[in-house]
């Protein structure tokens, strides 16, 4: 089972965070190199988008694959709303897939590393984790 099909449980994902728009060491991929590489993604595959890049309606029209965003944005697929940052760590609400979901980390992270988690969090929700069982792995991890 080498091949990756849409009945599989794992599907290929690529994962377009502003990080990797940046790169390392002023390396950086650039829209262009993006939108080469998804035109070569399986069909069966996903692309997972920081909404907030800007780009995504582009790489979305782009792509032969599923495109899903994340961020703070209300046009994002996996959303946070209600963030808050507290003496007793740092809550926020995940809204996915009709969903609803609190989350609670233990210590304070900004919106930022927050964000990078979003990334996380849709590529376990692709993979049919619950956005429960995933708010459970997170509550007292140390990020």
């Amino acid at each position: 089972m080498n091949k990756f099909s849409e009945n599989n449980y794992l599907s290929p994902i690529l994962v377009i965070s502003k990080n990797i728009l940046e790169g390392q060491e002023g390396e950086s991929f650039g829209l262009e190199k993006i939108l080469e590489m998804i035109k070569n993604f399986p069909k069966a595959g996903f692309v997972v988008i920081d909404y907030s890049l800007g780009d995504f309606r582009k790489i979305k029209s782009e792509a032969s694959c599923r495109v899903l965003s994340y961020g703070f944005e209300a046009e994002a697929d996996l959303r946070v709303t209600d963030f808050n940052i507290g003496d007793n760590g740092t809550n926020f609400k995940i809204n996915y897939d009709g969903k609803s979901i609190p989350f609670w980390i233990e210590q304070k992270i900004s919106e930022e590393e927050t964000n990078n988690l979003l990334a996380a969090i849709l590529v376990l929700a692709i993979n049919k984790v619950n956005l429960v069982e995933i708010s459970q792995l997170f509550k007292s991890r140390n990020f």
